[in-house]
């Protein structure tokens, strides 16, 4: 008789800073010990290299997945100079019409295809935020409801559905929404389910206040929390944030809601930042950025070290949005590294994110910051007890991971290992 399942020796655990080995036995890592005696039914060499826990996915939007593709360049994806930005009506008439050619079985499709494509790169917990209002039933809710169930052995997702229409004057935006929540709550409870929203002052004629409100009397109804898109810039997006604190509060919310993006922290005036990042962490919002976004100045070292808990998103695969997405969250926190480095204004601490301390900082956007963001950190990380949720890699640390795009030599979701060498086994590939 076996002693463990799966028995994973040499080990590096950066978090702790030595070799170790870790004993799985089913879903749970029994031991994580210098030496561990014992027999396994597969035992592994890391080689020293990097063992780390699961990548977190906090923001992504596989419901458009794959909307450029199909032809030998990417379709539909001119220049339109007098179209510019993510709200224009003509990027959502693109994506109405591409929604309007398939069927639920391909969109589904699509879903799976940028999940199991983000399960390869090493993720084992990921939030997707639908945005329904491109047709007139909740079928994206539904095609994204039948991924998750699809990819259950491998990954833990959460849906975010969210209408752009405005909730204070389309009734029939506000309709489809109901019907995706109560889909939703009929199919996965609301555990794995949170309300959506896109914060836009334009899009609402500036209603900014009413338009909180109405996220958080819908939030209040359907005992869901919040992660909302907060994507003005300047003074309009700081008051955003700041009617969003002060909602949070009002609403009993604090730690409940998460403000993605949040572009207008990084062009605020610096007496405005510090205000907006302490009340951020005085009503326990947590934040999350995507590499596709995140502005050069964007202060992501003065949130973490305010306690405030950011995560991060690959958001965007090959859509109207972002024609070069890609779902994997080492290739993202890489790019990060690059753009917060601002060459712009020459700070004193230019290269920071590019020391060993700051790549540190960004991998814990996508592995301990990203748990907590998600709320799964209670039983998350290589600790006897948690889930056997782990990557092993071919770099020896975080930051060479990074720096040189570490492979995927073993990913293990639940105590099973379901990707070797990059590749998702043929027995967990629903696409076979």
């Amino acid at each position: 008789m076996v002693d463990y399942d799966v028995l994973i020796r040499n080990a590096y655990v950066q978090e702790r800073d030595q070799i170790v080995e870790i004993g799985i036995t089913g879903d749970r890592i029994q031991t994580v010990a210098s030496n561990i005696e014992g027999s396994a039914g597969l035992t592994i060499d890391a080689e020293g290299d990097l063992v780390t826990p699961s990548f977190t996915d906090c923001h992504m939007h596989n419901d458009r997945s794959f909307a450029l593709c199909g032809g030998r360049h990417p379709v539909d994806n001119e220049h339109e100079p007098d179209e510019v930005g993510l709200r224009s009506t003509y990027t959502h008439e693109k994506f109405d019409n591409h929604f309007a050619d398939l069927t639920i079985e391909e969109l589904t499709e699509n879903i799976v295809r940028d999940l199991q494509a983000t399960v390869e790169a090493g993720t084992g917990y990921a939030r997707t935020h639908i945005s329904l209002d491109h047709v007139s039933d909740p079928m994206l809710m539904e095609a994204t409801l039948n991924a998750k169930e699809k990819l259950r052995d491998v990954l833990d997702l959460q849906v975010a559905p969210y209408v752009a229409g405005s909730l204070l004057e389309n009734e029939e935006a506000r309709v489809l929404l109901f019907k995706a929540l109560d889909m939703g709550r009929e199919r996965i409870g609301t555990e794995d389910m949170l309300l959506g929203g896109i914060g836009s002052g334009t899009a609402e004629g500036k209603r900014i206040d009413m338009t909180i409100q109405e996220w958080f009397a819908v939030a209040t109804e359907y005992d869901l929390d919040l992660d909302v898109h907060i994507q003005d810039h300047g003074s309009l997006g700081g008051y955003t944030i700041e009617q969003l604190i002060k909602a949070t509060k009002a609403h009993g919310f604090e730690g409940r809601v998460n403000a993605s993006h949040c572009y207008s922290l990084a062009d605020l005036s610096g007496d405005w930042t510090a205000k907006v990042i302490d009340s951020l962490s005085e009503a326990e919002l947590t934040v999350t950025t995507c590499f596709s976004s995140t502005p050069c100045s964007w202060p992501a070292r003065e949130l973490l070290e305010s306690g405030i808990h950011v995560g991060h998103g690959t958001d965007n695969t090959h859509d109207y949005i972002m024609p070069y997405g890609v779902s994997d969250s080492i290739l993202g926190i890489l790019m990060e590294s690059v753009k917060l480095t601002q060459f712009e204004d020459y700070p004193a601490d230019i290269y920071w994110y590019q020391s060993n301390e700051g790549l540190q900082t960004l991998w814990s956007l996508i592995t301990h910051e990203g748990a907590t963001v998600l709320g799964i950190d209670d039983n998350y990380g290589i600790e006897e007890g948690n889930v056997a949720d782990i990557v092993i890699l071919d770099e020896p640390s975080q930051e060479w991971a990074i720096t040189r795009q570490a492979a995927r030599r073993y990913v293990i979701k639940a105590g099973n290992v379901v990707v070797k060498n990059d590749k998702l086994l043929s027995e967990y590939n629903v696409l076979v």
